[in-house]
């Protein structure tokens, strides 16, 4: 018999990392939706090495899937299986949905990477919401923001938090400038849901401040348009090359107004570089104000203007002084062992 049945969208690199982790310690089986995504990604985004046993429900992208063949081959399946428990990634899918209407709660459980500042816990939805918790007996909620979410929907069961979405790649290694530079970094999707014009109104009116976004997306030219000399675009970057680019900068800047965690705050600090992130980033759990990173409302320019122009040399070698060499390893040891439990 299989202890545990993880049911997820697709096999992303942090949480490939994740399964081969808990898989050292607990016998395991991870059911994919989808093989891949047609989202524009990094190259290495899906990973070829899973070392736990693992089904792709469809041999399909996750979103070129049929959600009917889908949740068929699914219930059918499920329904051939013995476990103690079966952990469903959320409650955005109908095969979820399905999930959790055939079998029984003392059985389900639920990742959730939803905070309360982009998943609404009121109206309909709120309502859906909370009929869907009923029929779950534990949450691995990822952070505070997320536990608020459960409390606001009235959850009464089991809440562990695990402090993370997954795991990143440990062959990230590099240190940050040694001295402030004024080099400022973003990396992650080029979406609305960013707040990427934001940030780069405020680099506008910074010209001495050197701004340098890595990723791809739907309003890439728009920001472009937008940007003055002292903002550059990179591209599309695979994660595993990331290092020689956290090496050449003092802080990342997240400034995303709806941010479930934000895997790159981890990297980040994995490879020794400050933070200034958003007080709506999920990941913020990690962040102590003016100790290892800043954090601002990303609703208010002026705030975060305020932040960038009071930066010295002296700060910054203060909050890089701060960040211990395994902060992000042992964080991830915790997220771990939430599983094993």
């Amino acid at each position: 018999m299989v202890r545990t049945i993880f049911i997820t969208h697709l096999p992303a690199f942090y949480k490939v990392n994740l399964y081969n982790e808990i898989t050292k310690s607990k016998k395991i089986s991870v059911w994919f939706l989808g093989n891949s995504t047609t989202e524009q990604r990094a190259k290495d985004f899906v990973p070829s090495e899973m070392n736990f046993d693992h089904w792709f429900v469809n041999p399909l992208s996750f979103q070129d899937r049929s959600r009917f063949l889908s949740s068929l081959r699914l219930i059918r399946k499920l329904s051939n299986q013995r476990s103690k428990e079966i952990i469903i990634s959320g409650w955005d899918l109908i095969e979820f949905w399905l999930v959790i209407l055939f079998f029984k709660k003392n059985n389900l459980s639920i990742v959730l990477e939803s905070s309360a500042f982009e998943s609404s816990s009121t109206g309909f939805k709120g309502f859906i919401k909370k009929f869907f918790l009923k029929r779950i007996s534990k949450v691995y909620a990822s952070g505070d923001n997320h536990i608020k979410l459960l409390k606001s929907l009235n959850f009464k069961g089991q809440i562990l938090k695990t402090r993370g979405v997954g795991l990143i790649n440990y062959n990230l290694k590099s240190k940050p400038l040694e001295n402030y530079q004024k080099q400022f970094l973003y990396v992650g999707r080029l979406s609305k849901v960013k707040n990427l014009n934001f940030l780069i109104n405020v680099f506008n009116k910074l010209p001495h401040l050197s701004l340098t976004l890595i990723g791809i997306g739907p309003i890439e030219d728009e920001l472009k348009s937008l940007s003055g000399s002292n903002i550059k675009f990179v591209g599309s970057v695979n994660n595993k090359d990331l290092t020689k680019y956290f090496s050449k900068y003092n802080f990342l800047i997240l400034p995303s107004y709806g941010e479930a965690w934000g895997l790159v705050v981890e990297e980040a600090f994995y490879n020794g570089l400050p933070v200034i992130i958003s007080d709506k980033c999920g990941s913020v759990d990690l962040v102590k104000n003016n100790v290892n990173g800043y954090i601002f409302d990303p609703a208010n320019e002026q705030e975060l203007h305020n932040i960038l122009i009071d930066i010295t040399d002296k700060n910054y070698q203060f909050l890089k002084n701060n960040i211990s060499k395994d902060f992000i390893v042992k964080k991830d040891k915790q997220q771990v062992n939430s599983y094993l439990s």
